[in-house]
This record gives C-alpha cells, structure tokens and sequence, in this order.
C-alpha cells in the first residue's frame, strides 16, 4: 500500500513538473554535437544612416543632460558594422548545451547598457540602476506587460526568468528616451554582434537552417543555411531601413 502511494505520489510530481516549467523548455535537447560547424561573419548598414535627432530630455537634465543622442542604430565608422544586431539559428530542435546564465540590464548614464541582450528559455535578466536618480523599467511582450518597476538610486537589483521565446521591449517611463529589447529564444543558436558587427556562431550540428538577422527598426534578413560537418561559413550580410 505505501509502494503504490508512493507511485502515485511520484507520478504526481513529475506530471506537475511538466506544467510548471517555463513554455518551450522541452522544445530543444542538448546532445553531444559531433563534427559541428560554425558560421560567422559580420553585419553592415545598407546605405547611409537614417538622420536621427537627438531626444530632448525633460526629466533630470541635471544629471542626463539637456539632450541625449538617438542610439537605435550604433554603427562603426570604420566599417559601417552595426554594433548589437541580433543572429539566430532558426529550426534547431537538437545540439549542444547550454548552461543556464543571468543576462544584465543596467541604467546607466540615462541609457538601458547594453538596449540589445539575448538569452534563452531557463535563463535569467537582472535589472540594475546605476545611475543616482529614479529610473523605471517596463518590459512587455506582445503588449503584455512582464514588468514595471520603480529603480531609485541605490535600490535592490530585480532577477527574473526568461519564461517564453519571443522579443521582449524594454523602456523607462519615466525618460521615454531609453529603449531596447530582450531577445529569447528557445536554442542556443544566437549572437549579438560586438562593436564591429561582428557574430560567430558554432557547434552547430550539420543539417539544413534558416538564419536570421535582426536590428531594431531595420528590415530582417533570413537566408537558408547548410551546415556540412566540421564546415566554416563566412556568411556577411547587409541590413537596411524598412
């Protein structure tokens, strides 16, 4: 009779598990990836950059300044390269591991640093203020909101779980000026570029991919991708304004 309650109890668990953990985590198994290949490359602005204004600031000029320099797009003036694009692997069901990480939002002189960060379902975000004055942070995916919170000076850093693939938006409502985005995805077969655009992407296990290429405000990229063992692609593109 305790045997068979214990079963049951067992089973129960397990079964309840399963509903508790974040959405997508069973989408993707890590295995040993044998002969996998890697693809890199960098993104680049198409064309010149869009004239952007500076953002008149309203709250806190004392400490953010009188304006404060659009940053939706960062480009490199040597080589054009955008600076935090996003690349992701598209149709990866099976590959290589992936350790659970915190990914760090700060406030930092009246700009979200970095406004484009990445990581996966099972991952965490935490919200950091380092600036001296109030700040507040609201994230919302597909217009529901995941949270809006206060962050005085000197106030406790927020974490939280990356529950649901998807983009997450990022602003201050109280410096509407300062925006940026989440990333997450359900594999660990994504990158953001570094300050010359550049991305690298490896232990891909070989088979046939989409690849995708993202910035916020300019036209997503995909191209079909093949990943032949132990193959390395050089693969470059060029983004431009939708």
């Amino acid at each position: 009779m305790i045997r068979r309650s214990l079963r049951i109890l067992i089973a129960f668990v397990i079964s309840a598990s399963w509903f508790l953990l974040p959405e997508g985590l069973w989408a993707y198994e890590s295995i040993l990836v044998e002969k996998g290949g890697t693809v890199s490359g960098t993104i680049k602005l198409k064309g010149e950059l869009p004239a952007l204004q500076p953002h008149k600031v309203i709250h806190n000029p004392e400490y953010c300044g009188d304006t404060i320099p659009d940053e939706t797009y960062l480009v490199n003036p040597t080589n054009h390269g955008l600076q935090m694009s996003a690349v992701s692997i598209e149709g990866v069901t099976r590959g290589k591991r992936h350790d659970s990480t915190t990914i760090i939002l700060n406030n930092l002189k009246c700009r979200f640093q970095p406004h484009t960060l990445a990581g996966m379902v099972g991952d965490f975000y935490e919200v950091r203020n380092s600036d001296p004055i109030l700040h507040n942070t609201h994230l919302k995916m597909d217009d529901l909101t995941l949270l809006n919170v206060a962050m005085p000076a000197n106030g406790k850093n927020i974490k939280k779980p990356l529950n649901q693939a998807g983009t997450i938006a990022i602003k201050c409502d109280a410096h509407s000026f300062m925006t940026g985005d989440i990333l997450v995805f359900d594999h660990p077969y994504f990158a953001v570029t570094d300050d010359a655009g550049f991305y690298k992407i490896s232990d891909i296990p070989p088979g046939k991919y989409k690849i995708k290429f993202w910035q916020n405000g300019l036209a997503v990229k995909e191209k079909e991708l093949t990943i032949a063992p132990n193959e390395k692609i050089n693969l470059s593109v060029e983004l431009a304004a939708k």
